[in-house]
């Protein structure tokens, strides 16, 4: 039960990774449509993704202050099973609004999720990752200092919480990358915002007839094109490289555990 939100965070991440390494590698020096359906599937996975790993954040975050407060039940396993798995539907619905094509592909880069320059973009793309950021912010900081006041019976609280494999070692770790990966996302969560609200030019949303008149088909983009400002192009490689801090962030701190020494 405690490991639901990690395997979500790891799940998450590990296929962001390979979906933009895949989308870099195959889309290198061209802006080809040589895989509709990859990209049909790589772009959704795009909008998802800085919804689900904030999700996921806020899963573990939501856990360790529970063990550590002792109100954790086995009841409420379900949502923390469900809470970073559900939000890929939920954030294509607000997406969809301002989707403009089908799908994008951006030479260099790969495939992308086709959004127009809206002001309607801040709440229908970036304000739920930021919500949850805030919300796992503040639970990281509760966790925090409920463990400062818990250290000295630290080990009794994880002895009832029954799990052999949440060891005292293993949760401070936890309570250390939950915080990291809290401030991190924070950054990455308003820096997306603030690179991203110079680039709407077309006012708020100039309605759905206009927005989906070009949805069957799909957008292509040279780099004089997605990099035509320093702003799109700082928001395109924020976007490429924050899932690849998130990857070493969690292998530095749990990947050199006994137990993952052992399976090596």
């Amino acid at each position: 039960a405690w490991n639901a939100g990690s395997v979500a965070y790891i799940l998450w991440t590990g296929i962001m990774c390979f979906s933009l390494a895949v989308n870099s590698i195959v889309w290198n020096g061209n802006i080809d449509d040589s895989a509709p359906v990859w990209c049909n599937i790589s772009s959704r996975l795009l909008v998802a993704g800085p919804v689900a790993i904030p999700a996921a954040t806020l899963c573990i975050n939501r856990r360790l202050h529970q063990i550590l407060i002792l109100k954790y039940k086995r009841t409420q396993v379900s949502k923390h099973c469900r809470c970073p798995l559900q939000n890929h539907t939920i954030d294509h619905l607000p997406h969809y609004v301002v989707q403009t094509n089908r799908y994008a592909i951006l030479q260099d880069i790969g495939c992308y999720a086709a959004v127009g320059p809206y002001n309607a973009n801040v709440p229908s793309i970036y304000a739920l990752p930021l919500m949850l950021t805030i919300a796992s912010t503040i639970y990281s900081c509760l966790a925090i200092r409920a463990a400062c006041n818990q250290r000295p019976v630290l080990a009794q609280v994880l002895a009832l919480d029954g799990s052999r494999s949440l060891t005292a070692t293993r949760f401070q770790k936890l309570i250390i990358l939950s915080f990291t990966q809290a401030i991190f996302q924070s950054f990455f969560s308003i820096s997306t915002l603030v690179v991203s609200i110079p680039q709407s030019q077309t006012g708020f949303w100039p309605g759905w007839a206009l927005v989906h008149a070009n949805m069957t088909q799909v957008e292509f983009e040279p780099p004089s094109v997605w990099g035509n400002t320093a702003w799109s192009i700082a928001s395109v490689y924020l976007f490429q490289w924050t899932y690849v801090v998130h990857a070493f962030c969690y292998f530095v701190l749990l990947g050199f555990t006994p137990e993952a020494k052992v399976s090596y």
